[in-house]
This record gives C-alpha cells, structure tokens and sequence, in this order.
C-alpha cells in the first residue's frame, strides 16, 4: 500500500514476496525495499535498540535478492512527524507546540462524503472528534475536530468506511 494508507492508501503491485521467522527483519526489509530509511522509521528504531530481534540491519541474512536489489524507485511515501526529543517536547511552551503541531499534517473531514457513523468518533482515543449538530436532524449533524486534543494517529482515517477523512498539510479548520 502506497500513499496515505492503509485504508485510504493505493494497493501497490510490487511483486515480491516476504517472508522470515524474525519480524523485525521483514519490517526492515520491507521500509528498505520502498524507500525509507529503516532506523528513521520509530517502530523498527524502537524495536533495533531494544536489540532482542536484531541489533542493527546488516545483521539480516538474505538468502535472496536484497532489498536494494528490488528498490521502488517511484513508491508514493508519506512523510511521518519527527521529534528530537521528548525532553524537547516537554520543556517548549504550549504556545510554541501548539504553533509547531498546527503545521503538521491533520484529518480533515469531506463533510460531502462523510456518513456520519460514528466510526471516528469512537475510535479517537484523545476524544478529539465528535458529532455536533441537530439531534432531531441527522443531516445537520458533523464531525468536528478538536486539533488541540488531536494526537496525529491517523485512526478516523484509517477506518472510515467512506474514506471521508482525508490528511492535509494543513487543514482548513485550524
């Protein structure tokens, strides 16, 4: 899956199969095959320096072709949200997070596509987005979203049955 996925991503033929006992080793293998830096991805840099799979990439063994080998070029990535600390993140005033996060990427709702479900809704852990509107008339009631509560996971994107909500460089509701 390439682009904003998983569910509002592009299915992606890249004609390869993957495969290994150690899942860290796929993971590396597979961020490496599309482009992205293995140890710049946090979940891979997590698990690297916890050191129980693997220690560091050049400790795979491919029986194979390497993911070098069979690189896409041309594969649609999208960029993730980097800090350099969390002591950084603690210690910066909440004016200057709150301007730093508003130019981050952010759900935006299709008010003309979204169903109104619920689905987002239910699935914001931080309870950033909720139905306003009529009661009385559902087709007055939206989805609105809090920026300040959102914490960027991207879950009202990913399970949106209508792919409703889509993530912006900067939405407009900010």
């Amino acid at each position: 899956m390439e682009g904003a996925g998983p569910a509002g991503g592009d299915p992606r033929h890249v004609g390869l199969v993957m495969a290994s006992s150690n899942l860290l080793a796929v993971d590396v293998a597979a961020t490496t095959v599309i482009g992205y830096p293995p140890g710049e991805i946090p979940v891979n840099k997590d698990a690297l320096g916890r050191g129980l799979w693997l220690s560091n990439p050049g400790e795979i063994e491919y029986p194979g072709l390497s993911p070098f080998e069979v690189r896409v070029s041309d594969f649609i990535k999208i960029p993730f949200k980097k800090t350099n600390s969390q002591l950084v993140d603690f210690v910066l005033p909440r004016p200057v997070k709150q301007w730093r996060d508003s130019l981050a990427p952010g759900p935006e709702i299709n008010h003309n596509a979204c169903i109104r479900c619920g689905d987002c809704t239910r699935i914001c852990s931080p309870q950033a987005m909720s139905l306003a509107g009529e009661e009385k008339d559902p087709g007055r009631t939206k989805v609105v979203i809090d920026y300040n509560r959102c914490i960027r996971c991207f879950c009202c994107h990913e399970i949106c049955p209508e792919k409703a909500i889509d993530v912006k460089k900067k939405p407009k509701n900010l």
